[in-house]
């Protein structure tokens, strides 16, 4: 619906927004505009931070993965016995932790509904609170990957203040959307 009346504002004479000239020639094809300038400067920088934030996400799965929960079959994929003695080996010298799971939870816990607070206050809230979505996505993204760095070098109380601080981007978000709901 919202694209179908986008088209008719942004190509047809009288029907067209203020100060956005129609069409010179009805056979060119209509090219949908997004209704605010500053609105799609937030979404592309909430796409670039969800996709950098997925990528985080993918390599910690990818890091975390214990090769002695495997079957058998998967000795054929390169998880054999020495990898998983290795494993063993270097979860006994990091303390009995393995940092990279603990990461990889971490972000399972906090990314699906961090995700849609922010989103949903940035698609509720429109251009009014474009700038405020756009440094709150960049923001909760650098605090969380500071985290992940500082989780892996053991960087305590840093890794807290990082996860306090994407988490406060969170928030700061869900009062913004909230604001430009009413």
């Amino acid at each position: 619906f919202w694209l179908k009346c986008t088209r008719l504002r942004a190509c047809r004479g009288p029907l067209a927004r203020a100060g956005q000239p129609a069409r010179e020639d009805p056979r060119q094809p209509c090219v949908p505009r997004a209704p605010w300038p500053a609105m799609s400067e937030a979404t592309a920088t909430a796409m670039v931070c969800s996709l950098v934030l997925w990528i985080m996400n993918f390599v910690a799965l990818l890091k975390s993965m214990d090769p002695n929960n495997h079957p058998a079959e998967d000795a054929k994929v390169g998880m054999t016995e020495e990898k998983k003695a290795q494993f063993k080996e270097k979860l006994l010298t990091e303390g009995g932790v393995n940092r990279w799971n603990r990461v990889c939870v971490n972000q399972q816990e906090n990314f699906p509904l961090a995700m849609i607070v922010m989103w949903a206050a940035l698609l509720s809230g429109g251009s009014s609170i474009a700038a405020t979505m756009t440094w709150t996505f960049a923001g909760f993204t650098v605090f969380r990957f500071l985290f992940v760095v500082c989780y892996l070098k053991a960087l305590s109380p840093w890794r807290s203040l990082c996860f306090m601080g994407g988490n406060i981007c969170v928030f700061t978000s869900a009062v913004a959307g909230i604001y430009a709901a009413l």
